[in-house]
């Protein structure tokens, strides 16, 4: 079969007109979901027009009734309440799990029908922006950031679902405009998930080579496979059919020797693991030599080694449900575009109060270190002094392991060289010694 590579502009209209069915409003065109409002009104006085021209008096357009009303259509006049919470910042880092559950309390006390989580984060780890692509992105992901993806899930999941005090449970809506990195897990647990025109949902990649330095061959491909299997586990609970093909993708977006392409059969998307027997070409073998991408279409995530989603790619295969630019539009498509009232809640002052702490956290780590450097140049050969700065040693060391403790989920630790939980079984032993040497101290006094 002649193969083409992602949408082909020639076949875009036959497409969306043949999942319209599979669909519903959610297949807007290419342009999002403003143009179906468009194509309603524009139905509208056409019938007029028609009814004008045979004679017979215009008639009203009557609503709808029960469970085959449009989804594009609002089904109650109840005025609905709209939760948005837009994902700030890094992935990991201001976005993690103290203030989503934070966030996740205020929803409860909120108790809206609708809630809305924007992702905005590209590639960024520790405090560090890095560019618009990230080779090291997929290593940083699967060994820092996939944990945070999980909890996540379960906090905007399971935790909701499981909350017997949280009487009505609010519909969850993913909005992708970029989910790079370790934010690309996350999307996939939404059942109802739209994309930004210009959206950008991977940009992961590099699995295969994970843990090249560690044990044998077999013992790293446990490793590998073990976090594969966490990630698409996470896809897995926004599988709207149960089919399990968000499986599919993740393999695709996070090892570059994976092929998939698909073919769409009666409008809807179909899946093969090689690169030739699908219509179109989402990734090749990207270890072997002539397929490997070049450096253009890597930065631009036009590669086929590593899947990198798009809008138009997300809504072809299903994955999106449509194309939103603006929170409106979302709205319209479910439904409750004529009244609703949105709101974010607490939702923007808990991440920045988080953001402020985590900076403040850094730069209170960074001063005990230059306290601790301080008294161990000062020296003191005197039993007093010598005392003294034990004792103060002892108190910048506990303070140290308070913020640590509190704030270890998104602080970076690269300044101490390694993890964290290493880092305070060393500050807790350094104490033990220092106490000791106090008692040897004052006994021989």
């Amino acid at each position: 079969m002649a193969q083409r590579e992602g949408t082909v502009q020639g076949t875009r209209q036959r497409v969306i007109g043949d999942q319209i069915g599979r669909a519903g409003p959610g297949l807007v065109g290419m342009r999002g979901l403003g143009g179906l409002r468009g194509l309603v009104g524009w139905i509208g006085w056409l019938m007029t027009a028609i009814a004008l021209t045979l004679g017979a008096p215009a008639a009203t357009a009557q609503p709808q009734q029960g469970p085959g009303a449009a989804a594009g259509q609002d089904q109650s006049e109840a005025k609905k309440v709209v939760y948005l919470v837009v994902f700030p910042g890094e992935f990991g880092r201001d976005v993690s799990r103290t203030p989503v559950a934070e966030v996740v309390e205020d929803i409860k006390k909120v108790q809206p029908d609708i809630v809305v989580v924007r992702f905005d984060q590209s590639f960024s780890f520790q405090g560090e922006s890095r560019a618009d692509f990230d080779p090291n992105a997929g290593e940083v992901a699967f060994q820092q950031q996939l944990e945070t993806a999980r909890e996540l899930s379960t906090l905007l999941g399971e935790r909701i679902l499981q909350d017997k005090e949280w009487v009505k449970k609010p519909q969850m809506v993913g909005w992708v405009d970029k989910a790079l990195g370790g934010a690309a897990f996350l999307p996939f647990m939404f059942k109802d998930l739209y994309y930004t025109s210009g959206a950008l949902h991977g940009g992961l990649g590099g699995l295969e080579s994970l843990f090249n330095n560690v044990g044998n061959g077999p013992a790293r491909e446990k490793q590998r496979s073990l976090r594969l299997a966490r990630a698409q586990g996470i896809a897995n609970l926004g599988d709207p059919d149960g089919s399990q093909k968000r499986e599919l993708l993740i393999r695709a977006m996070s090892r570059a020797e994976t092929e998939l392409s698909y073919s769409l059969v009666d409008g809807k998307p179909v899946y093969y693991t090689d690169a030739t027997t699908g219509e179109f070409l989402l990734t090749n073998d990207g270890t072997e030599q002539q397929n490997i991408d070049t450096i253009e279409d890597v930065v631009r995530f036009r590669g086929k080694n590593v899947l990198t989603l798009n809008s138009e790619t997300a809504f072809q295969l299903g994955v999106a449900r449509g194309i939103a630019d603006n929170i409106e539009d979302i709205a319209f498509d479910l439904g409750v575009s004529r009244s609703y009232e949105l709101t974010r809640g607490q939702s923007q002052k808990i991440f920045r109060d988080w953001q402020r702490e985590i900076n403040k956290a850094e730069r209170d780590l960074q001063e005990l270190l230059r306290q601790v450097l301080e008294i161990q140049a000062g020296g003191g050969t005197q039993q007093q002094a010598a005392s003294e700065a034990r004792s103060r040693l002892i108190s910048i060391y506990t303070r140290a392991i308070r913020i640590i403790q509190r704030y270890k989920e998104s602080i970076n630790p690269q300044p101490i060289g390694g993890d964290w939980e290493e880092f305070i079984n060393e500050l807790n032993i350094r104490i033990d010694n220092l106490r000791r040497e106090i008692r040897n101290a004052n006994t021989q006094r």
